[in-house]
């Protein structure tokens, strides 16, 4: 299963162009992935392009299916939402269930924010299933991305308590129990350094464990961020997307790469590969 995460910055490529198909290009040129997680996708924002990336996606990837997450929505001049927020695409048919997860949003005075989400999925993997979180974390403030990491640290604790949760009797409809994948696998622009509370907080014994630092511990993370547009990002090349795995998927893992190539995005694309 080849897994893709990648903060699109909505299409705006470090040429200062706002360009989709640049971005589905890369993507595609990588053999559509079976799991497609992007961050930063804008629906109707001038700001942004303009255009309706959701629709665009679903076009392009029509193998997919589509669990869109806006953690910004509102109403625009005409009758088009305004929304921006995160996408995962999943190919046809091993999605199972989705969430989607509101992140703290504390209020805070002189800081620029926006509200934050967390789409979670259950894809069939192997014979059981796997559970895909894809977010995006604050960038402005480490009190608020602090809060959003711990929030994910007790979300990915509560998945595992519930798969070995015994339901007593049988239910139906909307009590339908929700998937009960035996893994867990976060993914997308943390905006967190290495060593960081929250780093610490997601890698705990309890928690997660970074799939970079797993594969390549004798190896400084391949940077994610930074790499072609130094104007946004004048500290030059660094890592603050990742891969983070529960224990019990470590041996499923082949490997995971960056790719360090495109400057379609201030942002790199990163894959993992699992063993099929």
């Amino acid at each position: 299963m080849h897994i893709l995460s990648w903060n699109i910055q909505a299409g705006l490529g470090c040429d200062g162009e706002f360009n989709l198909k640049r971005i589905s290009d890369v993507i595609c040129k990588k053999g559509e992935p079976d799991v497609i997680c992007l961050q930063e996708v804008s629906r109707n924002f001038p700001e942004y392009g303009n255009d309706d990336q959701l629709s665009y996606f679903t076009k392009v990837f029509p193998n997919h299916d589509v669990v869109w997450g806006a953690a910004v929505s509102g109403r625009g001049d005409t009758d088009s939402r305004l929304e921006f927020g995160n996408l995962s695409l999943i190919r046809s048919p091993y999605l199972l269930d989705s969430r989607l997860h509101r992140l703290p949003y504390p209020v805070l005075e002189d800081t620029p924010q926006m509200p934050r989400v967390l789409i979670e999925v259950a894809v069939k993997y192997q014979d059981s299933s796997i559970s895909i979180l894809n977010t995006h974390l604050a960038f402005h403030s480490q009190y608020e991305r602090y809060a959003q990491a711990n929030y994910i640290s007790k979300l990915v604790k509560e998945i595992n308590i519930r798969k070995k949760n015994i339901v007593p009797v049988e239910l139906a409809g909307a009590y339908t129990p929700f998937a009960k994948p035996q893994f867990t696998l976060l993914c997308g622009d943390l905006n967190l350094e290495m060593m960081s509370d929250e780093y610490e907080l997601l890698t705990d014994d309890k928690c997660l464990k970074d799939c970079w630092t797993y594969l390549y511990e004798d190896h400084m993370h391949a940077p994610t961020c930074g790499v072609f547009d130094q104007k946004q990002w004048p500290h030059g090349p660094h890592c603050r997307d990742y891969f983070m795995i529960c224990d019990d998927l470590s041996d499923h893992v082949e490997n995971m790469s960056v790719d360090i190539e495109t400057d379609a995005s201030d942002h790199q694309p990163i894959s993992i590969f699992l063993k099929d």
